[in-house]
């Protein structure tokens, strides 16, 4: 019996890479005969409280998902754990000196971590020293069947439009205004293609940032709780967040599904887009450069008038499109199987249960 400890959940949770990772790698444990329990590192206080749960529940091990969030929650605990790495472990908390030590400490006691890619993984050895053995399991790309979604009234769309999707969760590391501005200028220049961002505000400032950048104004708030609102100008859309089905529902409606973060592990929605045969446009950063092939599996920009130039070839040659999305399907079903994640799945399993 164990369990897995999940960063803190947006208010859909199923819209976040890290839930739906575990909520998969838990349905293959039960299928392997593991009983689970998924639970936010935000429900507990500290490490006191995460141990008295961990006793109630009679844990035998703990799975960890990012070696900074949840790691600092492990460091004290009696129960053997493992840490799944994030990528915001390898590529935010590690440039932190406050946050490194925590990361480097809970990585030497565990008894095996798990990485998305060998890219994250030779990262991560670059300060963390550790004897525990490192596994590489390749997400499998997976999505849920979809639920149609309709846009906003506001928003009304033709046959001839255009949509390039970007879904991810608002904050620094994934740069959701990176594009807004060029996109803006190409949509002045052409009406029929729309950038829609969607996902839920992580970070205030964040937020702030993406709403000044869309619709030129700051917010301003006279009292009660902030929440996110629909943002609309100029061909750039933001939408909160929507269940997963929902998002892929969307997803099947876009041309193309953008991904314009600084850095990233393994991206899920990425992953989804290829599988259900819809072009990426992916940022040349770690992690999207281990995934995309530039103009075999997908588009690689560097600076967002590269992204609009790309974006235009992509839609002048509908027989460019039709090649580099078939090849990304391949290559998703052969290297990214749900067989594949069973496997590492197990094995990391295998090594938990032998000190239970």
């Amino acid at each position: 019996f164990f369990s897995f400890l999940l960063p803190p959940s947006p208010p859909f949770p199923l819209l976040s890479g890290n839930c739906t990772t575990a909520r998969r790698l838990q349905s293959i444990a039960s299928s392997l005969g593991w009983r689970s329990i998924c639970c936010d590192v935000g429900d507990f206080e500290d490490s006191s409280a995460l141990r008295a749960f961990v006793d109630e529940h009679a844990i035998t091990a703990v799975l960890g998902v990012h070696a900074y969030r949840a790691g600092k929650l492990l460091l004290e605990q009696d129960c053997p754990y493992g840490i799944v790495l994030g990528g915001t472990d390898v590529n935010v908390m590690a440039n932190d000196p406050l946050k490194l030590p925590i990361m480097q400490t809970a990585l030497e006691r565990a008894l095996c971590i798990v990485s998305f890619s060998h890219a994250m993984r030779d990262k991560t050895r670059r300060w963390a020293t550790t004897q525990a053995p490192t596994i590489i399991m390749p997400q499998a790309a997976a999505a849920p069947a979809p639920v149609p979604f309709t846009l906003p009234a506001s928003v009304k769309l033709t046959d001839e439009d255009r949509v390039f999707l970007l879904p991810c969760g608002l904050r620094d590391v994934k740069d959701p205004s990176y594009l807004v501005q060029a996109f803006k200028r190409w949509h002045r220049l052409n009406p029929h293609v729309w950038l829609i961002i969607v996902g839920p505000s992580l970070d205030k400032c964040c937020y702030d940032s993406l709403r000044l950048a869309i619709t030129g104004q700051e917010e301003k708030i006279e009292g009660g709780e902030r929440k996110e609102q629909l943002l609309e100008q100029d061909g750039v859309l933001y939408l909160p967040p929507l269940p997963h089905p929902e998002l892929i529902g969307l997803m099947h409606a876009s041309f193309a599904v953008v991904n314009s973060s600084k850095a990233e592990g393994m991206c899920g929605s990425l992953l989804e887009a290829m599988l259900i045969g819809r072009l990426v446009l992916a940022r040349a950063v770690p992690g999207n450069l281990e995934l995309v092939r530039h103009r075999l599996t997908g588009f690689l920009f560097s600076s967002p008038d590269e992204f609009v130039r790309l974006a235009k070839e992509a839609l002048e040659d509908e027989e460019k499109v039709h090649s580099i999305v078939t090849s990304a399907r391949r290559y998703v079903e052969a290297h990214h199987s749900q067989r594949e994640e069973r496997r590492a799945m197990k094995t990391t399993l295998n090594i938990l249960k032998k000190t239970c």
